[in-house]
């Protein structure tokens, strides 16, 4: 087995983040001013350890799927940890999916339970519920009020009951991370489509450790960048996995907020050519075969990546 130095699954990549990289800005989102509020990578592994305590409260066992339907926010990758850190696997996808598709990859995927951005997206998975009779449990991320409903909960209510919890003990969520194999599946990641019925990509820690540890771009503690690209391809999920292995902050933005916030945040913009083509870059395995490997096309999509949000230091002219 090769010897892994950021961690041999991710979750030992998010646990010693927060060891490494303590109380520098791990994640950073918006609040009503539109000012960015950093949260460390320290309080973002405790926030993961507290909602994953919570998840295997409600029932999650090591192993299955977990849906997670939501575009990029900081909630975003609090699920995945949470997720991650109970011993399963997340199912992501964004929020312009079909009502087809979203009965079709809970349903293929056996998600019992699925995270969802907020209320529009609740409304739309509870009127497909009469098609998920396998569907128990589904958890809100934006901290809006939540319909009083059988099986809907919201994020931050279990994030702080997991806290409580931890508070007087319960070190179930450790116990599960430990447990947690490199052959073990992190994430399935279904294609748009297009050409058929969407296919699930199985994708092992193994294989994001791999690519953590092998992809050849220079980052360093304190750098920043900003994050556009749907959170949910292989693509960028992989440069955010490779930011926190870095100690790199992560700043969500948005299309029409990304002028604004490059001037705030800025991060080197470096424009690219290869910009409309960078779906193409990550050559994925089909449901079913998976490996561990660093690909060449991802690579040189990651290295477009940096050129395009850019990377800033600390002291560095934009």
């Amino acid at each position: 087995m090769p010897d892994f130095k950021y961690g041999s699954t991710l979750c030992e990549v998010y646990a010693n983040s927060a060891l490494r990289y303590d109380g520098l800005p791990g994640f950073c989102k918006k609040d009503k001013s539109g000012a960015f509020v950093p949260i460390s990578f320290r309080e973002t592994y405790e926030r993961g350890l507290d909602l994953a305590t919570s998840l295997i409260a409600l029932g999650v066992q090591p192993r299955e799927h977990v849906g997670l339907l939501a575009d990029n926010r900081l909630e975003w990758i609090l699920s995945d940890y949470a997720i991650l850190l109970a011993g399963a696997a997340d199912v992501p996808r964004g929020t312009d999916i079909t009502d087809a598709e979203l009965i079709y990859i809970l349903t293929h995927s056996d998600a019992r339970f699925v995270f969802v951005e907020n209320k529009a997206m609740l409304a739309r998975v509870q009127h497909c519920r009469p098609q998920l009779p396998h569907l128990q449990g589904i958890i809100v991320m934006a901290s809006e009020e939540i319909p009083a409903a059988e099986g809907v909960y919201g994020l931050e209510q279990l994030t702080a009951e997991g806290a409580r919890k931890r508070q007087a003990g319960d070190r179930s969520a450790q116990e599960r991370a430990r447990a947690v194999l490199p052959e073990d599946l992190c994430t399935i990641i279904y294609t748009s489509g297009t050409t058929g019925t969407p296919k699930g990509v199985q994708l092992t820690h193994a294989n994001m450790c791999s690519q953590i540890e092998n992809l050849p771009l220079a980052l360093r503690p304190g750098d920043r960048a900003l994050s556009i690209l749907p959170v949910w391809h292989s693509y960028e999920r992989a440069f955010e996995m490779l930011s926190i292995s870095r100690g790199v902050g992560t700043y969500y933005t948005s299309l029409r907020g990304l002028a604004e916030d490059l001037k705030v945040v800025r991060p080197g913009l470096r424009g690219h050519p290869q910009y409309q083509t960078r779906g193409a870059f990550f050559q994925r395995p089909a449901i079913g075969r998976t490996r561990s490997c660093t690909s060449s096309k991802l690579q040189s999509g990651l290295q477009t990546r940096a050129a395009l949000v850019g990377i800033h230091r600390p002291g560095q002219a934009p």
